[in-house]
């Protein structure tokens, strides 16, 4: 993605559609996100498919953000 800084919605619809869907946002690839490394309440997410790496929480109301 690029470096425009996102809204907290759009940070919330990212969060949907890779916890909830189980799409990547980026490719639209169905179940093909991994996990990466995580701490505290991050956790690094790619997509195998396109490589568009993600952070996120398990937490919805922190969103998602493309790193």
């Amino acid at each position: 993605m690029n470096d425009k800084k996102l809204t907290d919605a759009e940070k919330q619809t990212l969060w949907c559609q890779i916890h909830l869907i189980g799409i990547c946002p980026n490719c639209k690839a169905k179940d093909s996100m991994q996990m990466g490394p995580q701490g505290g309440l991050a956790i690094n997410i790619r997509c195998y498919k396109c490589g568009q790496k993600y952070w996120t929480s398990p937490i919805m109301g922190f969103g998602a953000e493309p790193i």
